[in-house]
């Protein structure tokens, strides 16, 4: 009875997240924030929308419900209460009085056990309380890490609303340092004295965002202290990459190349190597030299790879500077060397091209994502894995490269679909109506198995069936080159373009769509 009774309240808040964007974006709410938006955007170093994180882009959206006075003082969520109250349900009102009275603050880890249940407590009024997460993040939140949060109340359970930042203890003293001096300010900016909660409390109510990008200053400043490290002691745990379109691959690595600490490396696989060096050796013979960046290029990317953050702003200065409008940038992520074992697909796309296979003269499409698009590509590309399989086997079972084989293989299969088959839910019941107006049975098929792969990736799913639905055709029209915007989708499905927007990067962050 208990447990149904939690699951109503956290059914209940998802649902009113999603009419909480709804009403941001049908009430005209979102344009009225675009040139705070555009203000977070440039604040963070970024040109386009399209270039934030879902991190990011989700603790904005947040910070707009809750925190920022919009019309009159009030916020959207007040004003939300103001004209939904009578027609929501009781646990949905009760989750919305939580929300309004929540702010953002800052916690320490205490204690974890193994439900993916943490002690956390305030460092600013020394209360205790769990925290119930949904996902393990067991290797990122340890004992010990700060946490700055908003964290409500949704049921018996505490639960973060929006993301959440992790910083490591030892930074504790600095963040506190940083933290206090802006409270100070702020108090001093108030006419009216407050209790020291209450104070706290307003200032974390109403600078949301300038501790948001405090807290990003400090982050960062963290990851550059690694550069003192003694070059003996120095063991990189992270790799920055950016991902640049290119226009001619001999252009880029001749225009790379005449950079002084550029050299080419090497060409393997269909692909080739660059490598960009310090100044001085390293070493007293005068033959090792500090590796600051690594280029990998083919015939339509480039990968560029640092373990040095400072290194790789400056490299992308001089990618810049060099390749202009040669290379066009794309995307960039930090990769954890430890963790993330696969294959980039650009390096697999090569690999398969250097076996001694042909393909046959009907298929339409010579790469990965062109087979994919057919049954009958999708039937030869099995048959080539499974040749490319036996290929490297001879690298051991354990090797990276039979791997990353082995996963995509399983890719394929999930794919490999050529009838209609029976749905699963309210959300496949959306697709298959809601799809058949312009889309195939194998790209129809295709949407059901995305949204399959995403349940099997989360443990709950919060929120109305046409919002995922919505984010899922979305998806599909994207990759099999429909081109529907987003507002065009979310009129399909009757609900707010933001929505999609939102739920849309939630699907492509836990299956790593971005990556692709």
């Amino acid at each position: 009875m208990k447990d149904q009774m939690q699951t109503r309240y956290e059914d209940a808040s998802g649902v009113l997240m999603d009419e909480l964007l709804d009403f941001f974006s049908s009430e005209g709410y979102a344009e009225e924030i675009r040139p705070v938006l555009n203000n977070f955007i440039q604040r963070l170093g970024y040109v386009f929308l399209e270039e934030l994180s879902k991190p990011e882009h989700d603790f904005f959206l947040t910070t707009a419900l809750f925190d920022y006075p919009i019309r009159g003082g009030k916020t959207v969520a007040q004003l939300f209460k103001e004209k939904n109250k009578t027609k929501i349900s009781m646990e949905q009102e009760e989750v919305l009085e939580e929300l309004l009275s929540l702010s953002l603050s800052i916690y320490q880890v205490r204690g974890i056990n193994d439900n993916n249940a943490y002690l956390l407590q305030s460092l600013y009024n020394q209360k205790e309380l769990v925290l119930s997460l949904d996902e393990d993040y067991g290797d990122i939140l340890q004992v010990g890490n700060i946490v700055i949060a908003r964290l409500a109340k949704i049921g018996e359970k505490y639960e973060p609303i929006g993301p959440f930042n992790i910083l490591p203890g030892d930074a504790k003293e600095l963040i506190m340092q940083s933290v206090n001096q802006r409270v100070r300010d702020y108090q001093e900016s108030l006419k009216a004295d407050l209790r020291k909660e209450d104070l706290f409390n307003s200032f974390f109510k109403n600078n949301s965002l300038e501790v948001f990008y405090l807290m990003n200053d400090l982050e960062n400043s963290i990851e550059e202290d690694l550069l003192n490290f003694p070059e003996e002691e120095y063991y990189p745990n992270k790799l920055y990459e950016a991902i640049y379109k290119v226009q001619s691959r001999n252009l880029v690595i001749n225009k790379l190349s005449s950079h002084p600490n550029i050299e080419y490396d090497s060409s393997e696989g269909g692909l080739d190597f660059l490598v960009w060096i310090s100044d001085e050796p390293i070493d007293n013979e005068g033959y090792d030299y500090r590796i600051y960046g690594r280029f990998i290029i083919d015939d339509n990317k480039m990968l560029f790879h640092s373990d040095i953050l400072e290194k790789f702003e400056e490299g992308k200065d001089i990618i810049n500077r060099l390749l202009s409008f040669s290379a066009i940038y794309e995307k960039e992520r930090v990769l954890n060397i430890d963790k993330d074992q696969s294959i980039p697909i650009e390096m697999l796309e090569n690999l398969l091209e250097t076996l001694p296979i042909d393909f046959d003269e009907g298929l339409e499409g010579n790469n990965i994502f062109e087979l994919l698009s057919s049954f009958k590509g999708r039937q030869q590309l099995d048959l080539f894995l499974d040749l490319l399989q036996m290929h490297v086997e001879g690298f051991g079972e354990d090797s990276k490269e039979l791997e990353a084989i082995l996963k995509l293989q399983n890719l394929i299969d999930l794919y490999k679909r050529e009838e209609d088959f029976e749905v699963q839910d309210g959300v496949e019941e959306l697709l298959v109506s809601t799809m058949n107006d312009c889309y195939d049975i194998n790209e129809i098929n295709e949407a059901l198995l995305l949204w399959r792969d995403y349940k099997k990736s989360v443990e709950v799913i919060r929120g109305r069936e046409k919002s995922w639905a919505g984010a899922v055709e979305y998806i599909i029209s994207d990759f099999e080159g429909y081109g529907l915007t987003q507002e065009e989708v979310a009129q399909k499905y009757d609900v707010s373009s933001v929505t999609i927007s939102k739920k849309y990067r939630e699907i492509a962050d836990i299956l790593r769509l971005f990556d692709l």
